[in-house]
């Protein structure tokens, strides 16, 4: 029978997260044991089932309130993985921080007129109701030239 964890072992939680792992070529860290409705990795510790990105920042020595649920682990724009729980894809944040990672990961690579779709290019406007996502260098040409034309 294996003996229940305890938060404050930190390395029977990393023996056990170690086990159940499977490295892919590019260093993903794919979780091999159960998983939630959504997808992500789960284990029990202290009697409570836990994310395994969750517990994996935790053991790996960055500050994080694995109890705090409105600090998420989340996965870097490298790594959209669920099953993946390598604290080098991992960063603590909140929702606010999912939200816009994942606007920008869903987004194609090239704006239409041909520059790149990455956040220091990006302008993020609203139009009509609707959040619509601009190429910066583009939309400031357009700006100076609406400006110009309506000087009065």
């Amino acid at each position: 029978m294996r003996r229940r964890l305890l938060l404050s072992d930190i390395e029977g939680i990393r023996d056990r997260l170690y086990k159940k792992r499977y490295v892919t070529h590019d260093d993903h860290w794919i979780w091999l044991g159960a998983e939630n409705l959504q997808g992500y990795g789960l284990m029990t510790v202290e009697g409570k089932q836990l994310l395994v990105t969750r517990l994996s920042l935790y053991i790996s020595g960055i500050e994080f309130d694995i109890f705090n649920n409105n600090i998420w682990a989340l996965h870097k724009n490298s790594c959209h993985k669920r099953l993946c729980f390598n604290p080098a894809h991992l960063y603590s944040g909140n929702r606010g921080n999912n939200m816009s990672d994942y606007s920008i990961y869903k987004q194609t690579e090239l704006f239409p007129c041909g520059h790149p779709k990455d956040p220091k290019y990006t302008v993020v406007t609203m139009s009509n109701g609707y959040i619509r996502y601009r190429c910066r260098e583009c939309y400031a040409l357009y700006m100076k030239s609406w400006h110009e034309k309506n000087k009065s």
